[in-house]
């Protein structure tokens, strides 16, 4: 997501999700986020997150669409109908804070983009500053998939959809930046921003060009611009997890450097929920590494990064529901020990080698790694040893050499040293 050069797991499929017999779903559009696109962006404050987590408000949070009504809609037509409201500007302002707040964002090139992918990412800089380069992700209804992935005769409220993930992320954010997070365990971040966009932006494919109607409605609809939601972020180098997974190239590192990888990403999970923030969405796909020296005798990572938070929950948010499980605690965060302690989390299941994937054996693991580390508080709290006591946690008996295969033993010794022993 965060990129110089296109990490292949964020490419589009070549092909797009199967077509619905529905009309609103058979035009593909061009999408137009691509250079040389400029866009005048100008700040914006999010109003509430909804969703999951999130109380039902009636204020400021938008109804979801029933099917009956969506199905009488073009995607095009139902984005109109729902355009966002555009805040009144500040006439009190001078001219130096208005100029401030609002930039011509410059787009360089498209990170991932394409129609009924959602949220579009593209690399940019803002005004004449090329030297600084950004990450802007863009919350286009238009380019939201119309159709309901699992079943492509149902279709999803899109205008609805690009809100809620708008809000969710904007959220997140800005809650890690009042923490004084910003850009520790996520890509630092640039604030939340609004621009308008002519109604389709894109162009619909030649041939579906040349059969459309000179109608009433399309002559409207060709004049209107659409307000749209982004956000900026720090523009990164580097390759998700997911990435190497699917490239194979992750069984180039070594087990240490595998089982370190994982052990910053639960640490920078555990860190982002004591700050306030459930990502809701751990996954190989959402975990950038940068830095990642893959050649030198002595492997290393530099950043291990987590993004996209679209489905995140702010524990502190006065609209959420979800009970903060933050101990009272002089500890300057909580343990992965304990944010773990229950399973395995099976996202991981293709990097972490399936040894380590035991019930029991990640259960040692977990307090060898974090036992005595004095960051995550060492002794255990009176709430992980509950978590112990309810779980029945029990020492597992140590593996023999002949249930082990011995080239692993062999990697094992070299790379772990006969430490492993202890938590197998």
């Amino acid at each position: 997501m965060l990129i110089n050069n296109l990490d292949p797991a964020l490419k589009l499929p070549t092909e797009n999700p199967p077509p619905s017999h529905h009309h609103h779903h058979q035009k593909t559009i061009i999408v137009p986020y691509k250079p040389p696109l400029t866009l005048s962006i100008q700040e914006h404050a999010p109003a509430d997150p909804y969703g999951h987590g999130y109380l039902t408000s009636t204020t400021n949070c938008p109804a979801k669409a029933d099917r009956k009504t969506l199905k009488r809609h073009t995607k095009l037509s139902w984005c109109l109908l729902n355009k966002l409201t555009r805040p009144l500007s500040n006439n009190n302002n001078n001219n130096n804070n208005n100029t401030k707040h609002s930039h011509q964002l410059h787009i360089t090139s498209q990170i991932a983009c394409g129609d009924n992918r959602g949220a579009q990412l593209v690399r940019c800089h803002l005004d004449q500053d090329r030297a600084t380069a950004y990450v802007a992700k863009i919350y286009d209804p238009l380019y939201y998939d119309f159709a309901d992935k699992t079943d492509r005769e149902i279709p999803v409220d899109v205008a609805w959809l690009a809100e809620h993930d708008y809000r969710r992320e904007a959220a997140a954010y800005a809650e890690l930046k009042r923490c004084r997070q910003d850009g520790r365990f996520t890509p630092r971040y640039f604030g939340s921003w609004i621009f308008d966009m002519a109604h389709g932006g894109g162009q619909e494919e030649e041939e579906e060009k040349e059969e459309k109607e000179e109608g009433k409605e399309d002559r409207e609809e060709q004049g209107e611009t659409r307000p749209v939601h982004m956000i900026l972020l720090e523009a990164l180098d580097g390759r998700t997890m997911f990435s190497l997974l699917e490239s194979k190239q992750h069984l180039k590192l070594s087990l240490r450097l595998r089982l370190d990888i994982f052990a910053r990403v639960l640490e920078a999970a555990t860190a982002l929920r004591f700050y306030n923030v459930a990502q809701d969405d751990l996954a190989p796909r959402n975990v950038m590494l940068t830095g990642l020296d893959f050649d030198s005798p002595h492997q290393s990572v530099d950043r291990v990064v987590l993004f996209d938070f679209n489905e995140a929950v702010v524990l502190t948010h006065h609209k959420c529901r979800i009970v903060h499980d933050k101990v009272a605690t002089d500890r300057p965060t909580m343990s992965p020990r304990c944010r773990f302690w229950s399973d395995f989390p099976y996202e991981f299941g293709d990097w972490v080698y399936p040894l380590f994937q035991r019930k029991n054996t990640f259960k040692c693991w977990l307090l060898s790694r974090w036992g005595d580390d004095e960051t995550f508080g060492g002794t255990p709290t009176e709430s992980e040893k509950k978590l112990r006591r309810q779980d029945r946690y029990e020492e597992p008996p140590p593996l023999r050499d002949d249930e082990l295969d011995e080239k692993l033993v062999k990697q094992l010794n070299e790379e772990l040293g006969r430490d492993w022993r202890r938590f197998v």
